[in-house]
């Protein structure tokens, strides 16, 4: 019985850490699932302010850092974002062809469609890194997460 002690002081130094670990993925993955939903709001929005503006040119990925519309719409609804690397692109379709040119001017049934790019989210965890070794592909070099969401809204 005395032995005892000692044996729960050791299961615990062995578990501890691992269960540590198992909550801050937790964590981790929930502030990853927030930042894709964030950027499927922030390309949804973009796409509505796009649509409300009707003169339009197609956009190559634009850094939000930009400015103006659809730019600083995309950059309230992230909220605090420090990555200057964000960028969002703009197409303006015709039954999903893209219209090239600028100044173009949307007609109904026309869309618009706005993808935003996060490609460093950065994650606390190494969690994409496990994830990797665990479904066997290649192993990411650092712990960023590229997310990516794109919104489409037709002219009515």
């Amino acid at each position: 019985m005395r032995n005892q002690k000692g044996q729960v002081l050791i299961e615990l130094a062995l578990a501890l850490p691992l269960l540590f670990a198992v909550m801050f993925m937790v964590i981790d993955l929930g502030r990853l699932v927030y930042a894709r939903y964030m950027t499927t709001n922030a390309a949804y929005m973009g796409a509505r302010v796009a649509i409300v503006a009707r003169q339009l040119s197609a956009v190559s990925p634009t850094p939000i850092s930009a400015g103006g519309e659809p730019a600083t719409t995309i950059s309230n609804v992230l909220g605090d974002v420090t990555d200057t690397n964000i960028t969002y692109q703009i197409a303006l379709l015709n039954n999903g062809t893209a219209i090239t040119g600028t100044g173009m001017q949307a007609v109904p049934g026309n869309q618009v469609q706005v993808t935003v790019n996060r490609p460093n989210y950065q994650m606390l965890t190494p969690l994409n890194q496990i994830l990797a070794l665990i479904t066997g592909s290649s192993t990411p070099q650092d712990s960023t997460v590229p997310i990516s969401s794109t919104a489409t809204m037709s002219y009515e």
